[in-house]
């Protein structure tokens, strides 16, 4: 999902994420998931905003 516009950043164990993206899937909306807890760049990135 390359071209989705939407990015997620989340952690499995976060109950908003883990309802977001379930979300937008049974919407079939096409989004990118970040998990920031396996990816130190997405990690940074929240971290900063």
């Amino acid at each position: 999902m390359l071209d989705a516009k939407i990015t997620v950043y989340g952690a499995p164990w976060c109950p908003d994420c883990r309802r977001s993206k379930q979300f937008l899937g049974e919407q079939r909306i096409p989004f990118n998931w970040v998990d920031i807890d396996q990816d130190q760049e997405g990690r940074e990135y929240v971290q900063r905003a």
